[in-house]
């Protein structure tokens, strides 16, 4: 009786928004092809370590959320297509993804970490693709 009570409090708590809904690697690529700064934050860590083109940096949520948007801006995003995950562990997630944009195709790395029950991102990389 108690497990299922509990699994109904969690899954109305869910439903209501004040648990927040874990954002899947598809969620993610979504995000980075459409340019959407403003739900790929809510993936973040209170900290994000982001290097774009060598220049690299700790940022706080708000801090890499301008970069990503200025990047956006400057390279207009089209298409994604995740090219790798690692997404089996109870502690980590790994994703790369090709960003193809009006100006190139650039390799997108991404980090996250369970924090309490939830996988953040901790740190993105976006590199000129070599191909």
């Amino acid at each position: 009786m108690g497990i299922i009570f509990t699994l109904l409090l969690h899954s109305s708590l869910l439903f209501q928004g004040l648990i927040p809904a874990q954002d899947t690697v598809e969620d993610i690529a979504a995000y980075f092809k459409n340019g959407n700064t403003k739900d790929l934050v809510r993936s973040f860590a209170n900290t994000v370590s982001l290097s774009i083109s060598a220049d690299e940096s700790v940022y706080s949520k708000v801090q890499a959320e301008i970069v990503l948007r200025n990047f956006f801006t400057k390279h207009d995003p089209s298409d994604v297509k995740i090219q790798h995950r690692l997404d089996n562990s109870s502690n980590h997630r790994y994703i790369v993804l090709n960003l193809s944009t009006a100006r190139g195709v650039f390799k997108v790395s991404l980090v996250m970490k369970n924090t309490e029950g939830r996988f953040l991102i901790t740190e993105i990389r976006i590199d000129p693709s070599s191909r």
